[in-house]
């Protein structure tokens, strides 16, 4: 379902613009799915979530969770598109000081935390501006080992003991947040589950259980959480807002009707939400078109053929399928590539600049001795947007200069290239196809060898250790803005942080510097057009293809998914369509 562009208001720059960092290989597990109820909406996942602490909530899995479970400043309009941020927890958006370093944020009143014993009486409070402030200064506590703290790392003042307000603090019902220089990005930054408010009593009082018994404000508690499933009930505490499909982005001449059927209503519309982990496609998929148990699904992509009529807009169910099921087809607000480790000498940085330019026209030939056209093709059943550079149509567009790996050749230099992956089928076919393609450019096949890993920690310790120089990631953004792409190459981001390739070049980083602190205009738009090009020439990544996600739900169920900002957002406002 595709919705038509609105007009940005006048705090669009910092609505434009999770880190997800995917690897894009799926292990399999069996999972049972969990005790159904008639009244129950039925939802799965890819990836077990084990723990639910926003400090930690990097994968899209644990996103969707934390997003229903607490609130945030902010938040995206459900049926909006392009994306467009919403005050949450926050009264309006935010207040700007003219030199961009204070940043206020009012918040509203009546959001209350579920209940629980650390509590006074066990009854939930009313969350505050602290309750604002402590969430994201548990960034900065190292002992908590923060996923999310690249998002403010560099922007937030130091804490000073003399001084409480010097970060961040509370000053009434407002948050007061100090800036090292301006910030365009941070509302959107207060709308990840990263940014979820939490409350310290809770916190302290259940410690590292926290993490798999959460409270906050959200639309829904957490009443179950095991290895196989979830398990969501309605936040008897929330504040209970009506649905107004309008303000959601609903439109009545262009969209389903079903969209705007509960206008009134108080959210969530479904008060009880089960959640199955289920890694292996196979599964998903007899669970949804076998028995029904599962509502909704992204479609795998072998069942692709069996399920539409083709693989190109506009997209049909077969016509045995079109009374059964209801199909949302949106472009991933992300993207996939092939990258190299810089800090593999070998391919990659390299003392002399003869040994640089050398790699530098190793990594263009592998790039040009492959194709993204071909991959969409052959690995995900043609469902895929081409495109060239690292920013998603969706996200913005700036394209590169004219490719440097278009005239590349290897000149007789072949090293070792250990491809890495986790173990897994789609991994293994993955090596084989870059394999095939190699071979066929005259590579030595006895030089291409593949390299397996348990999980995606051991895969990134390999990179690091540098046991591999080649291999294959996807990055789904945390918000609409080009500029959280460009953060996976900048120097200072280098493993441990987003920049898996270790890529580091100055003029990028310069380049990188200047766009971070500029809202969306001109100057912006050619410093990143600066790094673009800059990485076209050096051949440090093989970008890209967003990848079209294929949504199926049973008849009657009433949702848009989503794989962007809205990923969690959706379920507050799925329902059942009662014949």
């Amino acid at each position: 379902m595709y919705r038509p562009t609105r007009s940005a208001p006048w705090w669009a720059g910092f609505s434009s613009g999770f880190p997800f960092v995917v690897i894009l290989f799926l292990a399999a597990c069996n999972s049972p799915p969990p005790e159904s109820s008639d009244r129950a909406y039925r939802h799965s996942l890819v990836t077990a979530v084990r723990d639910l602490d926003p400090l930690h909530a990097s994968s899209r899995s644990a996103g969707f969770l934390v997003q229903n479970i607490f609130e945030t400043l902010y938040r995206y309009e459900y049926l909006t598109r392009p994306y467009r941020l919403t005050p949450e927890l926050a009264a309006d958006m935010p207040e700007v000081s003219a030199d961009g370093l204070t940043v206020r944020i009012e918040i509203a009143p009546g959001h209350f935390f579920s209940d629980h014993q650390a509590f006074p009486g066990g009854s939930g409070r009313e969350v505050t501006a602290e309750d604002v402030a402590y969430s994201l200064r548990r960034h900065f506590d190292a002992t908590l080992r923060s996923e999310g703290r690249w998002l403010w790392r560099d922007w937030l003042r130091a804490s000073d003991p003399d001084d409480p307000c010097a970060q961040v603090c509370a000053e009434g019902n407002t948050v007061t947040i100090h800036l090292t220089r301006p910030y365009p990005q941070l509302a959107a930054t207060l709308a990840t589950p990263f940014s979820a408010v939490v409350p310290r009593e809770v916190v302290e009082a259940e410690g590292e259980l926290f993490q798999r018994r959460p409270v906050g404000s959200g639309p829904y508690r957490l009443t179950s959480l095991d290895e196989f499933s979830a398990r969501l009930e309605a936040n008897p505490r929330y504040h209970r807002p009506t649905y107004d499909p309008a303000a959601e982005g609903f439109d009545e001449a262009g969209d389903d009707s079903a969209f705007g059927a509960r206008a009134g209503q108080p959210l969530p519309l479904t008060p009880l939400v089960e959640v199955t982990f289920a890694v292996d496609e196979t599964a998903r998929w007899i669970a949804f078109d076998g028995d029904g148990s599962l509502d909704l699904i992204r479609l795998p992509a072998a069942q692709v053929a069996a399920v539409l009529e083709g693989a190109d807009e506009p997209w049909r169910l077969k016509p045995a399928l079109a009374g059964r099921y209801a199909l949302t087809v949106t472009p991933e607000l992300g993207f996939l590539r092939l990258d190299f480790n810089m800090a593999d000498a070998s391919v990659g940085h390299a003392e002399s600049p003869a040994e640089a330019e050398r790699n530098r026209k190793l990594r263009c030939a592998v790039q040009a001795a492959d194709s993204w056209d071909r991959r969409r093709t052959e690995l995900y059943a043609g469902m895929g947007q081409v495109f060239e550079g690292i920013v998603p149509p969706r996200a913005g567009e700036v394209r590169p200069a004219p490719e440097a790996r278009a005239s590349a050749s290897f000149d007789g230099y072949y090293p070792q290239l250990n491809y890495g992956a986790v173990t897994g089928t789609l991994g293994q076919r993955q090596f084989d196809y870059f394999r095939t393609q190699l071979v066929k450019a005259g590579y030595p096949v006895e030089r291409i060898a593949y390299k397996k890993f348990a999980g995606l920690g051991d895969l990134i310790k390999g990179i690091a250790d540098r046991k591999v120089n080649v291999f294959l990631t996807g990055w789904a953004m945390d918000y609409p803005d080009p500029m959280n792409n460009f953060q996976v190459f900048f120097g200072p981001n280098r493993l441990p942080g987003a920049n898996f390739a270790s890529f580091d070049d100055g003029e990028f980083n310069a380049a990188f510097a200047q766009a971070e602190m500029l809202p969306p205009s001109p100057a912006r738009r050619r410093h990143l057009q600066t790094m673009t090009d800059v990485l076209s020439r050096e051949c440090v990544t093989l970008s890209g293809m967003a990848r079209h996600s294929v949504f199926l739900r049973q008849a009657g169920i009433v949702a848009e998914p989503d794989t962007g900002p809205v990923n969690g957002v959706m379920l507050r406002f799925v329902h059942r369509m009662t014949p």
